[in-house]
């Protein structure tokens, strides 16, 4: 998915709302068809997702594989903007535990959702 808003111009591209491509869609999606019985999910701040990395892993997906099966190994939108930076977006990458931010949100990365 890529870190579009629902309508509008992001970063260096558009992305209108009828389009599948963007992660608030997903999260609209999910929440839609009450995913668990639930109809709250949301991304996660760069703090919560920065979180969920675990460095003692033998490998990669850096994140606890018991409690997160099948995540894929590679990059995770939140949903932080950047301070100041209205078209940057955070991301975290559980293939190499880092973040980053960049401006260029027509990039496809995962997304996870959180609840509240």
């Amino acid at each position: 998915y890529t870190a579009f808003e629902n309508t509008g111009t992001n970063g260096n591209g558009v992305c209108d709302q009828s389009k599948t491509c963007n992660q608030n869609y997903f999260r609209d999606a999910v929440n839609a068809v009450g995913l668990c019985g639930h109809g709250d999910w949301r991304l996660p701040t760069l703090t919560e997702l920065e979180g969920l990395q675990d460095r003692s892993q033998a490998q990669a997906p850096y994140i606890n594989t018991t409690f997160f099966p099948n995540t894929k190994s590679g990059i995770y939108w939140t949903g932080s903007g950047v301070f100041g930076l209205n078209s940057s977006q955070w991301w975290v990458d559980f293939a190499n535990v880092r973040s980053a931010s960049t401006p260029f949100r027509d990039i496809q990365n995962h997304v996870r959702l959180v609840r509240p």
